[in-house]
């Protein structure tokens, strides 16, 4: 069974990647201002609708959620970006998911 949900969650964590390199992007090129890239319609992208998960995006952080579906536990996986190094965007991992149940560590 585990094997099934971390499978699912592949898809809702592989379904925000367009969402996190156009943020990446966008934040490199307005100079890191968050002002800039605080819309998926800023970002030039579509909310992702994965089947296992509900996606928000926080305008005043740029903090990606992923909220899992009761199928998947409801756990949560948040992705927060890193402007600490000018020339990359890096990503901090925070949620309720851990290793055993999404998959990925946190």
């Amino acid at each position: 069974q585990d094997y099934i949900t971390k499978s699912k969650w592949q898809d809702n964590i592989v379904s925000t990647g367009s969402m996190r390199t156009a943020l990446a992007l966008c934040l490199q090129e307005n100079s890191g201002a968050l002002t800039s890239c605080d819309t998926v319609t800023k970002l030039g992208v579509d909310m992702p609708t994965p089947s296992y998960a509900t996606i928000t995006f926080a305008a005043t952080t740029a903090i990606i959620t992923a909220t899992g579906t009761t199928e998947v536990g409801g756990l949560t996986i948040t992705w927060t970006p890193d402007q600490s190094n000018n020339s990359n965007v890096a990503w901090t991992l925070g949620g309720t998911c851990t290793k055993a149940k999404c998959g990925i560590d946190i």
